[in-house]
């Protein structure tokens, strides 16, 4: 039973991590992410614009969004 319950936990887990919004590309200086729902935008623009400040100290600036199979993509540049 303790086998069962950590495969599903595990399970679980890996499912909700797919749906999170994910860095997919990056050509300095911009990065692209992909995510599944319009909702996840501002989750995202924050992840560049984090990314961004790390190794620019700059800000993201939205470059392109577009929608894509199974959801979005946005491309941001460090400005």
């Amino acid at each position: 039973m303790r086998a069962l319950s950590t495969f599903v936990t595990a399970a679980a887990l890996a499912v909700l991590a797919a749906c999170a919004p994910r860095q997919v590309d990056e050509t300095p200086p911009t990065v692209t992410y992909a995510f599944e729902s319009r909702r996840d935008y501002e989750s995202v623009a924050e992840q560049a614009d984090r990314y961004c400040d790390e190794r620019y100290d700059l800000d993201a600036e939205l470059v392109d969004r577009r929608r894509v199979s199974g959801g979005y993509e946005a491309t941001f540049a460090c400005d």
